[in-house]
């Protein structure tokens, strides 16, 4: 065989190699996981629901819930709810999307920022006046922030540092943000703080928020430094791992490992955690975020949160909030009802398919 003959044979060998790894096994390797159909098909009633649930305004529904989870009537267009379901459907492959829902969403929250800041309820739709004069807060600003950063829209980073003017001796920045009647609404919230820890981090700004990030770590697991979250410890692990999942906040590194080992502990024998549907959501995004990708605990939960979606592509809402009163200065320790969005939990389950489906479509 002459030189030529074996290089020649040798190109062919080495196309034939890089046309099985790079085409061939990935596709194997997808359809042959007994969850990947499922998945998809489950992604696609997921974004169907979400679409059929968004208003003409782009946006999404809070529900007040009683105590016993009974709809009570009170239902609320929130910038938080669009924020948080932009934020989740993020890692859905795009072919799955609706580029229509997403245009719409994000041109709901450019409408409705004041300055740069954002209301938990969307004046231009409530209902209850009762709660119009709520000011701007943290967790909806921040939330709307990350939205915008992570469809990269345009904003002013160094503007943003105005939502952190106002902290206590902690360094835990305050929920409400720049309102005249400051007294009644000065209260801080440990859960609220993450979502600006993330902001900042994702901006390279950690310095601005270490003296928050600090605080939380030196609470822990312990929601007590929480008002509105107390009972929502899935939700308080979720947001601390999305700060830990961007690897660019080291001072909430001394958390990886409580959280990671306080979820293998508390999971169920049917693969869920918590109360509901909405909790396993919250735990299997976190180790996600803690790149726990290929675990046990994931693969034990996949089956149950794909059973537990509605027929209308939905999952049943979950706690995301607690509340006594309109009135922040009520610091409602026991909450007489509780915030909870059908979008946000349908958005915060889909994530958890999203990564699944990335994972394995990725090889």
């Amino acid at each position: 065989m002459t030189s030529t003959s074996r290089v020649n044979k040798f190109i062919i060998v080495a196309i034939t190699i890089v046309f099985l790894f790079v085409y061939i096994l990935p596709y194997t390797f997808t359809y042959s996981n007994p969850y990947t159909k499922k998945v998809k098909d489950s992604i696609i009633r997921g974004i169907d629901f979400l679409e059929s649930e968004q208003t003409s305004s782009g946006g999404f529904y809070m529900h007040a819930l009683g105590i016993n989870g009974t709809a009570t009537g009170i239902d609320h267009v929130s910038p938080l709810a669009v924020a948080y379901v932009l934020y989740s459907i993020k890692d859905i492959p795009a072919r799955y999307l609706s580029p229509q829902m997403i245009n719409k969403s994000l041109q709901f929250l450019i409408a409705r920022q004041e300055n740069g800041k954002w209301r938990y309820f969307d004046l231009k739709t409530i209902q209850n006046k009762n709660v119009v004069y709520l000011p701007p807060d943290l967790d909806v600003s921040s939330a709307s922030l990350i939205a915008y950063y992570t469809y990269g829209l345009p904003f002013n980073a160094s503007s943003a540092r105005n939502l952190l003017e106002h902290k206590d001796a902690s360094g835990l920045i305050y929920t409400y943000l720049g309102h005249e009647d400051a007294k009644v609404y000065e209260n801080t919230d440990c859960v609220i703080n993450l979502n600006a820890i993330y902001l900042f981090s994702l901006l390279g700004q950690e310095d601005a928020v270490k003296d928050s990030c600090n605080t939380i770590v030196r609470y822990g697991l312990n929601t007590t430094c929480s008002m509105y979250y107390k009972q929502d410890e899935y939700v308080y692990y979720y947001l601390m791992s999305r700060v830990l999942g961007s690897g660019k906040a080291a001072c909430m590194e001394p958390m990886r490992k409580p959280i990671e080992n306080e979820l293998i502990k508390t999971q169920k024998s049917d693969g869920s955690w918590g109360k509901n549907v909405f909790d396993t959501c919250l735990s299997v995004n976190s180790l996600y975020n803690l790149r726990k990708i290929d675990s046990k605990e994931i693969e034990r939960s996949l089956l149950f949160v794909l059973n537990m979606q509605n027929e209308d592509g939905s999952w049943p809402v979950g706690q995301l909030g607690e509340s006594g009163s309109y009135n922040p200065a009520d610091r409602h320790d026991i909450p007489t009802f509780y915030w909870g969005s059908k979008a946000v939990t349908t958005a915060i389950c889909l994530e958890v398919l999203g990564k699944y489906l990335n994972y394995y479509e990725s090889g």
